[in-house]
Formats: C-alpha cells, structure tokens, sequence
C-alpha cells in the first residue's frame, strides 16, 4: 500500500482546483438566470447592451456613458485596453436582486436601496437602470448625467480591475473578504470616476472627527463615509508615489502587501487630520 503524503503544493494545487470550480459554478449560474430574462441587446464595437424593451430610451445614453467611462481609465492608466464586456440593465431591483442572490450564493439577498451597480468579474457590468430609481433607489439622481456617468465609470473602474486580476491568476473582487483590498478597490474606483467630491461637506467632517490609522490599509473600510475616504487616501498615495504605485496595488493579494508594495512603513501608520485636510485642499485649489 501506497501512503500519500500531502505536500504544500499539493494542498495549494487543491485549493486552486476548489476555487476554479467554484468560480465555474457561479459563472453558469449567473449565465442561466441571465438566459432566463427577456433581453433586447445593442452592440457598440467590443461592448454590448442588454435591457428590457422599457429601456430602450436610454440605451444610446448609457453606450455614450461607457465610451466616457473607458476615455476616462486610459486617460488615468496610458495605454490601457479594456477587454469585450457587457452591460446588463434591469428594468426594476428584483430582476436586478435575482442575478445578486447568485452572485453572492444567498438565496434571500435583498440589495440595499443605495446600490445601482455590481461588477463582478472581468466581463459583466450588472445596473440597476435610472428609469427605475425614483422607485427602487429614491436617493439617487436619475436625472443628473454627472450621477450616472460616475456611477458607469465607477463600474468601469472595476471591471478593468477584474480583468488585470485575472491576467494575474488572481480571484476576482467579489470573492475577496479583505478589507485592504476592497477599500483600495473601491477607492481607486471613487477617485477615478470623482465621486468623493461630491460628499466634501461629510467626507470633511469623517477627517476632522479623529485620527485615522491606517497600519493596514483597511481601517478605513470601517469608518463611516468610508467610500470618500478611501478615495482620497488612494489619491493621496496617487500624488505620493505616482500612478505605477497603484497599479503595483491593484494586484494585491492580502493586507501586509500594502505595507510592503509602499516600502516606506512609517509613512503609512498614522495619517492625522492635517494631513489628508492639507491633500483636500490642494484637489480644489
């Protein structure tokens, strides 16, 4: 009789090959309920637009959203290409609840009314569309195209993300639980698309309340307006260090990588009040 020993590489092997299916049965899941839906669909060169015939009136729109949306990521990251997509537009929240639930293997997941948008992975971009907001997500503007034009770049943002993930054999975000590594996501996704600015008034208060410590990037995830904030601490690092930098984190796996990917430790433990208030500044100088 044979006695296999595991080794580290097998047991690594394992996991990946646990994580892989996974990954697949999400994807087909996904891949049916999409199937399911009644959709019209328009192409525009290497994207394409699924909706409900009640979102007609906005499809051209949100193809306009999207080529500004992709100016915006090359102009921030020279050279860059964003791989075939599509974008899905759900006329109300349950369709949009229904591909979330999957997306997020529970069954009885009820999204919050603050959220219009999901990315995934590194092909699909799921929105709630504007002609349903008044209904499904009153705090949002479905009349303000600076509103949805960052809610798009936003996603944008996020799917380029996914996609340099997985060129990198990295998970894609949604499977990721650290706090660093979603803050600097969503933070990198909030300062490209200007979001934070629009949240000046609390964003200054959320400084001006105490210190913020940041021995790991993602004590800032726990704070209240933590999207803002996020999005100016990676401006502030943007400034320091330079866009390469971010483009070193956005492969991150796990917290210690900030750490180690800035190599300048001390820099990075404590940021007071004056520090990022000083940065605030400079953006609206």
């Amino acid at each position: 009789m044979i006695l296999f020993v595991p080794t580290r590489k097998s047991k690594k092997n394992k996991i990946l090959i646990l994580g892989g299916i996974f990954l697949i049965i999400i994807l087909f899941s996904t891949y049916t309920i999409l199937q399911n839906l009644n959709w019209s669909k328009k192409s525009y060169g290497y994207f394409t637009i699924y909706f409900d015939t009640g979102d007609t009136n906005i499809v051209d729109t949100f193809s306009m959203y999207s080529s500004v949306a992709i100016k915006q990521i090359s102009t921030y990251f020279p050279q860059t290409k964003i791989a075939d997509f599509s974008l899905y537009l759900y006329s109300d929240r349950k369709k949009f609840n229904r591909v979330l639930q999957k997306l997020k293997r529970k069954q009885n997941y009820k999204s919050p009314q603050w959220l219009v948008g999901s990315t995934p992975n590194s092909d699909k971009i799921h929105i709630l569309s504007p002609n349903s907001w008044e209904k499904d997500a009153p705090m949002h503007y479905p009349y303000s195209r600076d509103s949805i034009q960052m809610l798009i770049t936003h996603e944008m943002v996020h799917l380029y993300q996914n996609q340099l993930r997985l060129n990198h054999s990295l998970t894609p975000l949604i499977k990721i639980r650290d706090p660093s590594i979603i803050c600097f996501a969503e933070g990198l996704a909030v300062l490209i698309a200007g979001q934070y600015k629009y949240k000046k008034k609390n964003l200054l208060k959320s400084i001006a309340r105490k210190d913020i410590e940041v021995s790991t990037f993602g004590y800032l995830w726990n704070e209240r307006d933590r999207y803002a904030l996020c999005g100016l601490f990676v401006g502030y690092i943007e400034n320091k260090y330079g866009k390469e930098k971010i483009k070193e984190l956005m492969i991150m796996t796990k917290s210690d990588d900030f750490i180690s990917k800035i190599n300048k430790r001390n820099d990075f433990t404590l940021y007071g009040r004056k520090t990022l208030l000083t940065y605030e500044k400079k953006l609206h100088e």
